[in-house]
């Protein structure tokens, strides 16, 4: 393990901050050894009743030595590690994993270089414990944050990923997403991972759009530069503003079909271009008396500073890749809502999220809408 000199700098001599190296130290106060960790894995684990007997189901156990992981089924008499079949599934050590928990629940911002120079652990390990806790964190994001394109992000986007096309720069990886998804093992990691959110959900028919469109109120002189694809996009639409994505994914239309289309019904007054690569339909349309009201922007937009989540990304992580956008977003809300996750949250939903595989980490891919903490 890394040892830190008296003014903050670890052996290697990359200085950190001074607020991580204080929780660190409060950390190695409270756990100074891998049997003390262990033991601790063991009671919250324990607590939380994710110790199950593989062999009877049974959740009350023995463990006669401290500190280590093999525990006997009180009601069959098996005996197994505890850590299986668990979040903590395959660990080698537990002290890294339990202190990334912690230093998350005291809100604590830490990146994988410099959590991997603390702990004195290989890159690959810090980033994999940080991505998995932050899957179990994401499956709460699904009903209690709210869903913005993950465009807006862009500026962030400076890190290369297995989705980022051969010799070309982070960037392009979100003009790639945005095209139509014909591979199928590309459609697979999109759907099914451990990250909830991903996809389209069970049962959800996108609309086909050449099945009888609907016609579109408005005068005779422009209904012949109007073509059934600008109609159905038109139909998509309603008086709440929606993002391009949004509409891009329910279309299946590439990028600069779906702008022209866009564009199109905006020079003839069916639709209104707003702030933030958003569209709705004019607040009245020529041959339409449905009269709908004026617009005014979502209730939900006002609280979501997205310059302000994306500077402290920036500041925490330096650059990311488009792949890994919603991990990243899953754990700026952890270090901001402290109500929500308070000293035990973390640890309790990574036990109840149970095994979340590096296979499944890897194959991740953050959807067209993410999820992001609106701060009020």
């Amino acid at each position: 393990m890394a040892k830190n000199s008296p003014n903050g700098t670890p052996d290697n001599g990359r200085r950190l901050p001074k607020s991580l190296l204080e929780a660190w130290e409060r950390f190695l106060a409270r756990f100074p050894a891998e049997p003390d960790c262990m033991e601790e894995l063991f009671r919250r684990a324990y607590a939380a009743g994710a110790i199950q007997c593989p062999r009877c189901g049974h959740t009350k156990v023995n463990k006669s030595s401290y500190g280590q992981r093999r525990v006997c089924c009180n009601r069959c008499g098996k005996r197994w590690s505890f850590t299986a079949g668990t979040f903590f599934h395959r660990i080698r050590r537990a002290q890294p994993w339990l202190a990334a928990i912690l230093l998350l629940e005291e809100g604590v911002d830490v990146n994988s270089n410099q959590f991997r120079a603390l702990a004195g652990i290989a890159y690959s390990t810090s980033w994999t414990a940080f991505q998995k806790i932050a899957a179990a964190i994401t499956k709460a994001m699904h009903t209690l944050c709210t869903e913005v394109a993950s465009s807006m992000f862009s500026r962030l986007f400076g890190k290369r990923s297995r989705e980022t096309p051969a010799r070309h720069p982070p960037s392009t990886e979100l003009e790639e997403f945005d095209q139509p998804a014909v591979d199928t093992g590309r459609q697979a990691r999109q759907t099914d991972s451990c990250f909830p959110g991903n996809g389209q959900p069970a049962g959800t028919e996108q609309p086909e759009l050449d099945s009888k469109p609907p016609t579109l109120a408005i005068s005779d002189d422009l209904s012949a530069a109007i073509s059934g694809q600008e109609v159905s996009v038109y139909e998509l639409l309603s008086a709440e503003p929606t993002h391009f994505d949004v509409i891009q994914a329910q279309t299946r239309m590439a990028a600069g079909a779906l702008s022209a289309a866009l564009m199109l019904l905006e020079m003839v007054g069916a639709v209104e271009r707003l702030p933030g690569d958003r569209y709705a339909r004019a607040a009245v349309v020529a041959g339409d008396d449905r009269g709908e009201t004026p617009l005014s922007p979502p209730a939900a937009e006002a609280p979501i500073k997205i310059d302000g989540i994306i500077n402290v990304l920036r500041w925490t992580y330096h650059a990311i890749s488009r792949k890994y956008l919603q991990p990243y977003l899953a754990r700026y809300w952890c270090s901001k809502d402290r109500s929500r996750w308070s000293l035990g949250a973390v640890m309790l939903a990574c036990l109840k999220c149970g095994v979340v595989t590096r296979k499944a980490i890897l194959g991740y891919v953050s959807p067209a809408m993410v999820k992001v903490f609106a701060e009020t």
